[in-house]
C-alpha cells in the first residue's frame, strides 16, 4: 500500500531528526546560568566549591568549608607570578 510505504518513510524522516538532535545536544551542551545575573558572570568556582576566582578582576578568595568565612584574599597580577596577598591569615 502506499499509504503504509508513505508513513514508514516519515517516521524514519522523524527518528532521523530526533537522532540528530539528541547527538547535537550531547556534544555540544548549552550554558547554564545559576541566576545570580551579571554581577557574577566572571566568578569561577574552583575545585570543591571552597575557592572562588573572578577572571575579570584576578581576585582569588579561599573560604573556610564549615561557616565559609574568608580565609583569604589573593590577586593574580600575572601568569607565573606569585599571587599578591590582600587580606586574611
Amino acid at each position: 500500500m502506499k499509504t503504509d510505504r508513505s508513513t514508514k518513510i516519515i517516521l524514519t524522516v522523524i527518528a532521523f531528526a530526533l537522532v540528530a538532535n539528541l547527538i547535537g545536544s550531547v556534544l555540544t551542551p548549552s550554558k547554564v546560568h545559576a541566576g545570580w545575573g551579571a554581577k557574577y558572570e566572571d566568578i569561577q568556582m574552583v575545585g570543591l566549591g571552597n575557592i572562588f576566582f573572578d577572571k575579570k578582576t584576578g581576585d582569588i578568595w579561599i573560604y573556610s568549608g564549615d561557616n565559609l568565612n574568608v580565609l583569604s584574599h589573593y590577586k593574580l597580577i600575572e601568569l607565573g607570578k606569585d599571587l599578591q596577598k590582600v587580606s586574611g591569615k
